[in-house]
């Protein structure tokens, strides 16, 4: 008898301990999130990573490639990273000044729902300008010296990786015989103006745009490629010849 006596206020306790056990249930809905965002893309070169959640802006600085560690709050969250401009945007726009090319920006914005303890996102720059590399054939002697000029309706690049239109215009120093500008993301039928220029007055107008889109040049790339034009003044022709493209792609155009 002494045995069960002694037996019953153990069982007891054990019961009791389990039972409360399993009412303590953690609520985690307010806890933050750990989020990891891996950068990609910056070619060593320095960058600036955004995180935008419902408690505000975290602004972080790198200096390339990285693994970032930031604390967040759960719920929805956009992560914007870029190089090339780290003056940041204004506002939300990467404008492009008056008479100047635009910047070498490479961009990504990515959207997530921080919902658990870890969210992991990969975030990898992309190029969102064109290298335009303008060069000229032609005889000896064929005319007076002149320049090139090129005229657009996009003036710059939002944190969303969209086009902002408004005038551009940007006259590219000639280093080794070729004309070198760098041109923004453009809407697929953004107007794209190359002048040839004599004595600051332009003496002949080509529009890119309808020609790049014949070629199959495509702006909505995710990483744009860049892209020689070759100017033949014998025969009035005009050559689009972007690096991977084979066989290059020939314009004919009366003057």
């Amino acid at each position: 008898m002494a045995d069960k006596r002694h037996l019953v206020p153990v069982i007891i306790i054990t019961a009791v301990s389990f039972f409360s056990c399993t009412l303590v249930k953690e609520n985690r809905d307010q806890c933050p999130c750990l989020l990891d965002i891996h950068l990609s893309g910056t070619f060593g070169q320095p960058a600036v990573v955004l995180v935008e959640d419902r408690d505000g802006v975290q602004s972080v600085p790198v200096a390339g490639d990285t693994l970032i560690h930031v604390s967040v709050p759960r719920g929805g969250v956009t992560v914007t990273a870029w190089s090339g401009v780290l003056s940041g945007p204004s506002g939300s726009i990467f404008s492009i000044l008056p008479g100047k090319e635009a910047p070498p920006l490479y961009l990504c914005r990515c959207r997530l729902e921080a919902s658990g303890d870890l969210a992991i996102v990969h975030a990898r720059l992309q190029k969102q300008f064109c290298t335009l590399r303008v060069s000229v054939e032609g005889p000896p002697g064929w005319g007076k010296p002149f320049g090139t000029r090129i005229r657009g309706g996009v003036c710059g690049m939002g944190l969303d990786g969209m086009p902002v239109e408004g005038e551009y215009s940007f006259e590219p120093d000639k280093s080794s015989g070729v004309w070198t500008a760098r041109i923004p993301r453009q809407f697929a039928d953004s107007p794209l103006l190359l002048d040839i220029v004599m004595e600051d007055s332009a003496v002949r107008t080509f529009s890119l745009g309808p020609y790049l889109h014949e070629s199959g040049f495509d702006w909505s790339l995710p990483d744009l490629p860049d892209l020689d034009i070759l100017l033949s003044v014998s025969v009035t022709s005009l050559t689009i010849r972007p690096p991977s493209w084979e066989p290059d792609t020939f314009m004919w155009i009366d003057i």
